[in-house]
């Protein structure tokens, strides 16, 4: 249990892996057991405990839960993802949505839009717009979750490093959360800062989009930002901060990966996520520098084997072409029944943007699918209550459509992601990259 978060919850509670994604939601009795089995109680006084809260007719059944919940705890890698985190199993096809939790389990939270740079690829624009909340507004959401136990919290921008108040950020936040990340460029890390974020900083995303001086600061618009980022990245790993590079493929890059793996990991990075590109924001004015799918899919081989040389020499190495089955297989249309389907985006997590509303997840930044603004003390009730993300708790299968009839939804993708049908024209939709999209 000591890889679990436990928590309470008006429904129950949930039970969620403390360096991963996998979340179970337990009713009242599971959470009992849960909470039980944390403290290393017998049976006997497993049973004896649920007996003294519920009227229980039969004991075998809270034996064989008990049994269960001993099984389930011994393979959290086993647990479901996707549209496995809520069990849909009545006989009238259970609840219309996943229940609201109390707060997020993941808040990530972008707490300017300033930036140094003028990055290509950036999807909610940051640059030298100035929207960010006061050190006021920033309190009044730390009061509101004073109470609660967030599994992590993710520092954004922007650039946070833009913000002279940021350690003090640092602190209000590093108590409310078991891991506290934060994603920068590195530009702005020096010997000063890199000290107090060794102490309070559990991991560091670093954004490294080429491995050589010219291609990084054509991509990122700043001269001189690409000896400033590896300085960053230098003082971090001096200081053992564990840093994972987020590199963004696009054509300054794409003939040139093995560079950035032999300056990832001849710097000491931990880990190295590649990622394809959102066409959000900047992105979609500079669409032109990144890849078509078609391209993307022919280049699935080259990126298949930066990771066979290079993820042996990482903690983890992320890199590849999503829904490629689907360009190799045919559709099989199969015959299923309705059913919720969650997405972590909306359920668990949660993106705080600069202007003060609450977003489903980071990709939904620069969208109208946003809530009211919450710096008047009224998160948890944006949380609970907004449209947005009500929306994603009541995602049913029959609304996905193609994704419906696909024998592969459950195995392969479970519909995939939202944010890129909402920002392609439709929440609904089928994910734009995926290779069945118009065809049966």
């Amino acid at each position: 249990m000591e890889a679990l978060l436990l928590r309470r919850e008006p429904f129950g509670g949930v039970l969620a892996e403390r360096d991963g994604t996998k979340v179970s939601f337990l009713n009242h009795s599971g959470f009992e057991i849960a909470y039980a089995l944390a403290r290393g109680w017998s049976e006997d006084e497993i049973i004896g405990h649920i007996r003294a809260k519920f009227d229980v007719p039969d004991l075998d059944l809270v034996k064989d839960d008990i049994k269960k919940f001993r099984q389930m705890l011994s393979n959290v890698k086993e647990w479901d993802t996707g549209e496995g985190i809520w069990e849909d199993l009545s006989e009238n096809n259970g609840p219309r949505s996943i229940p609201a939790l109390s707060a997020p389990l993941d808040l990530y939270w972008e707490i300017t839009s300033r930036c140094n740079l003028l990055c290509r690829h950036c999807y909610n624009e940051s640059g030298v717009r100035n929207v960010e909340p006061s050190l006021e507004q920033v309190r009044s959401v730390v009061n509101e979750l004073s109470t609660m136990k967030l599994r992590s919290i993710g520092i954004s921008g922007g650039e946070p490093l833009i913000r002279q108040d940021l350690r003090t950020i640092v602190e209000w936040l590093r108590p409310l959360t078991l891991s506290l990340v934060l994603a920068t460029n590195g530009t702005l890390i020096d010997e000063e800062s890199v000290v107090w974020l060794g102490e309070m900083i559990d991991e560091v995303n670093l954004s490294l989009d080429a491995g050589n001086r010219e291609a990084y600061e054509e991509f990122r618009g700043r001269r001189g930002s690409f000896d400033k980022c590896l300085r960053g990245l230098d003082l971090l790993v001096k200081r053992e901060v564990p840093v994972i590079i987020q590199t963004t493929i696009s054509r300054f890059n794409v003939d040139a990966l093995d560079e950035i793996a032999d300056l990832v990991i001849g710097r000491g990075a931990a880990a190295w996520v590649v990622r394809l590109p959102v066409f959000s924001g900047r992105a979609v004015r500079n669409a032109g520098d990144f890849l078509s799918r078609k391209e993307l899919v022919a280049r699935e081989p080259v990126l298949s084997e930066i990771r066979r040389k290079y993820q042996s020499k990482l903690t983890d190495l992320q890199i590849g072409v999503n829904f490629m089955w689907s360009y190799q297989e045919p559709y099989t249309y199969v015959q299923r029944e309705d059913r919720v389907v969650s997405c972590a985006a909306g359920t668990v997590g949660v993106l705080l943007t600069a202007d003060g509303r609450l977003a489903p997840c980071p990709l939904f930044s620069g969208t109208d699918f946003r809530s009211a603004v919450v710096w008047d003390n009224s998160f948890l009730k944006e949380w609970k209550t907004s449209r947005c993300l009500q929306a994603m708790r009541s995602l049913r299968l029959h609304q996905f459509r193609q994704c419906f009839h696909c024998a592969q939804f459950k195995v392969k993708c479970s519909g995939g992601c939202r944010a890129k049908s909402y920002l392609s024209g439709d929440l609904y939709a089928t994910d734009p990259d995926c290779g069945y999209v118009g065809r049966r």
